[in-house]
């Protein structure tokens, strides 16, 4: 089964915390328990970090091996601009995995 990732809000050299909302996700909704094993996003790479505490408002990591990035192939998305907060929402999840994004005008005349 693979771990799920986390993008970290603080780093050190082999420590890293996630505060905030994300803590408080993960204590309370995923349950995290010391010694649970995750993917944590560092900025600088993707590192296995094992928990060494748990609150409400803080999770931290014990940072070990970092994983090998595999390139990916380059994706462009014409994006037709729709809603604010759903257009908001979908530039969050491509920007996220990488895609480059060209917002395209809904064209309101039919051939």
């Amino acid at each position: 089964m693979a771990r799920r990732r986390w993008i970290a809000d603080e780093t050190n050299e082999n420590t890293a915390a996630i505060v905030g909302e994300h803590a408080l996700h993960l204590s309370r909704v995923l349950r995290a328990q010391i010694g649970q094993e995750f993917d944590i996003a560092t900025g600088t790479g993707v590192r296995i970090g094992t928990i060494t505490s748990v609150s409400d408002n803080r999770v931290e990591f014990a940072l070990r091996d970092e994983h090998p990035i595999t390139p990916t192939l380059d994706v462009t998305l014409a994006l037709s601009i729709f809603k604010f907060d759903r257009m908001e929402w979908a530039i969050e999840k491509c920007t996220e995995l990488g895609v480059a994004i060209v917002p395209t005008p809904i064209s309101l005349q039919q051939p």
